[in-house]
């Protein structure tokens, strides 16, 4: 790999360049470390060729000031190429798909208490937080499974809201959209900390400029304290509706779109400079950034969750918000920290948005554990003019058709130098791989065109070596991931769970929570492509009627069979109706062979409830029924594939169906 670092001569020490001297006991003067303020901005669906970072079309001076301050990053990436998986990684520094949140559903569901034993350490603003910082969020949340039919009676219980997760303040939208114009209800929120609830608060002004207003008046109050502050500015536009100060009518005309768009990307880029304007003045003294230590000692990072809505949003790149193309994850990276970093760098390695809370814990003298992190901190690399990364990897659910594929498509990507690979799977099995080499100058012309990823390079036997490499990095990278899916969303179309598909049998939902199957033939549902390789995946289980029931593991579709056929390769684990045993069986292309039984205390009994588990070590399997175990068997050659589903003879319910490393 080439380093495609340039940065500014005359690089500040490391040791000094954010210290101030102040007079110790007799009189001894000592270096002590000043923490920066921090300031996060996150756009909304914003497309990287749409700012001034990178020669866009629309005006954006003042990102684009931000960026001449510190460094622009050229190679940015979000967690995610959907709005709540981007923002959860964002927030907590680790991958949306180890939380089991590979798409906006999954994510505003998310199982997992971000406060509780199973996270994996203080979130970005409860880390700074527990080190002295005064902290706020404004604008969008969307982690905490809230949507616009809820009020604020309903808004109170849901789990992982702002205050839960160390802001000491919040305004904005607690739903995952909003409209922008004063006359329509656009259910914002502040916390009331003296109240210990989140109270309604209607803006009177367009809702951008009531997320800046707020956002400056925080920056400004707070800069210059004894205590330092973070400021987290998440932005809800300029996703739509395509609403802006002059025109509020839904839906534009079509020709009206692009200059829609276009006015609120402005807006956005005019709130950054207001929120910028009120840290400068904050000293009394307007325009003296080379000397105001509130500047100069402030990290201002803005970027945007994933890529746009409109393909016209992308430039160059290919696709768009929905993919993992660059389209979809690329976005507009810049962070100035003038006391640190500076101006005029340009950072050409990748970096990703699970970068930042490293970074800023490291700023702030923060205990972070990063063995659960992918992220770094960012300020040696960018110093040291090295790589922050040897790979990036994402794997999303599709949960939106305007992604170019079937609803439920699996789409895993990883990039590697400047050789990126993906591969797109169907919920009926239908793969489709893509490799590109994104330093490639293709057309001769000297520039490395690569990055539009209009050269798919996976048949080319040059590339063979790279494609074995990534697929084994990405599965290595994919064996601790979860896949928690609760059978909480079902498709209108099919009553069936977001990302699953059925073979045989009637599926349909059940009371709460539960999937009920109606069968009198082999009946299987799946969801794709998880890659998993030790795992334990367990379901409750209630039969209704003779015939076996249980869960299917390590499944993918075996040599000679097609999508839409019962064939796979794998292993079930059923339950029968009847009987004092649960066995196990090996599934070698569609044919399944019991290899194990286990005894139980007594037959299941229709109309009783089972925990069945299947656990996966290596090379051995063990299973438990209720917690006890009930058989182990040893496989010499085990497979490892990437599905995981429910299969049944028997009418039959499940719930709570959950794999997991």
């Amino acid at each position: 790999m080439t380093l495609r670092t340039v940065a500014t001569a005359g690089l500040l020490s490391l040791t000094t360049a954010a210290s101030t001297s102040v007079a110790a006991a007799g009189d001894a003067t000592v270096d002590e470390p000043v923490r920066p303020n921090v300031i996060t901005i996150v756009a909304d669906d914003l497309g990287f060729a749409d700012t001034s970072l990178y020669g866009g079309t629309i005006d954006t001076p003042n990102i684009a000031a931000l960026a001449r301050a510190g460094v622009t990053f050229t190679d940015g990436y979000a967690a995610a190429p959907v709005c709540a998986p981007s923002r959860l990684g964002l927030i907590t520094g680790r991958d949306p798909a180890r939380w089991g949140a590979d798409s906006n559903v999954s994510a505003r569901q998310l199982p997992t208490d971000l406060t509780g034993p199973a996270a994996p350490g203080p979130t970005m603003a409860r880390a700074l937080h527990d080190v002295g910082y005064s902290t706020m969020a404004v604008g969008k949340w969307d982690l905490s499974g809230i949507t616009t039919n809820d009020t604020e009676a309903t808004v109170q219980n849901k789990p992982n809201l702002p205050h839960e997760l160390g802001f000491d303040q919040y305004y904005g939208i607690l739903a995952g959209i909003a409209q922008y114009c004063p006359e329509n209800d656009n259910e914002t929120y502040r916390w009331d900390p003296a109240a210990g609830r989140y109270r309604s608060d209607e803006p009177g002004q367009y809702l951008t400029d009531a997320f800046s207003d707020r956002a400056a008046g925080f920056a400004g109050d707070h800069a210059g304290k004894d205590d330092p502050f973070f400021l987290y500015l998440a932005y809800n536009a300029p996703h739509v509706p395509l609403q802006t100060r002059s025109e509020c009518s839904l839906p534009p005309p079509a020709a009206d779109e692009r200059s829609r768009y276009e006015e609120m990307v402005r807006i956005v880029d005019e709130g950054v400079g207001r929120v910028l304007a009120a840290l400068d003045a904050a000293d009394g003294v307007v325009g003296n950034s080379a000397t105001d230590a509130n500047v100069r000692n402030t990290i201002v990072v803005f970027t945007s969750d994933n890529g746009p809505e409109h393909e016209w949003q992308t430039g160059d790149l290919r696709a768009r918000k929905y993919s993992a193309f660059e389209g979809g994850v690329r976005v507009p990276f810049a962070m100035s920290w003038p006391a640190m970093i500076p101006p005029g760098t340009r950072y050409g390695e990748m970096v990703s948005a699970l970068d930042l809370l490293p970074t800023f814990a490291a700023a702030a003298g923060a205990p972070l554990d990063l063995s659960e992190r992918p992220g770094v901190d960012l300020v040696p690399p960018v110093l040291g003019g090295r790589p922050a990364h040897t790979s990036l990897q994402w794997r999303y659910y599709g949960d939106n058709l305007k992604g170019g594929a079937p609803l439920g498509s699996a789409r895993l990507a990883i990039r590697s130098g400047d050789v990126k690979y993906l591969r797109d799977v169907t919920p009926t099995g239908e793969s489709t791989e893509y490799l590109f080499d994104l330093g490639r100058d293709y057309d001769g012309d000297g520039s490395p065109d690569g990055h539009t990823e209009q050269h798919n390079e996976v048949a080319n036997p040059q590339y063979d070596e790279s494609r074995q490499r990534l697929i084994h990095s990405w599965q290595s990278w994919a064996t601790h991931l979860p896949v928690n899916e609760p059978f909480e969303v079902f498709r209108p179309a099919t009553g069936l769970p977001d990302g699953y598909t059925s073979y045989g049998g009637t599926w349909s939902r059940a009371a709460g929570a539960q999937l009920q199957v109606v069968t009198d033939t082999p009946a299987r549902v799946m969801a794709p492509a998880t890659y998993f390789r030790d795992s334990t995946a367990e379901a409750d289980v209630r039969l209704s009627g003779a015939g076996a029931a249980g869960l299917v593991t390590h499944g993918s579709t075996g040599p000679a069979g097609t999508p839409g056929q019962y064939r796979l390769n794998g292993y079930r684990t059923e339950l029968i109706a009847g009987s004092d045993q649960v066995q196990l069986s090996r599934v070698d292309d569609g044919v399944a062979r019991i290899v194990a039984r286990g005894k139980l205390a007594e037959p299941v009994r229709s109309g009783t409830t089972y925990r069945l588990r299947t656990v996966h070590t290596g090379s051995g399997i063990e299973v438990s029924v209720d917690g006890r175990r009930t058989l182990t068997w040893n496989d010499r050659e085990p497979w490892a594939g990437g599905s995981a589903g429910l299969v049944a003879t028997a009418d039959t319910t499940f719930d709570d169906f959950t794999v997991k490393p």
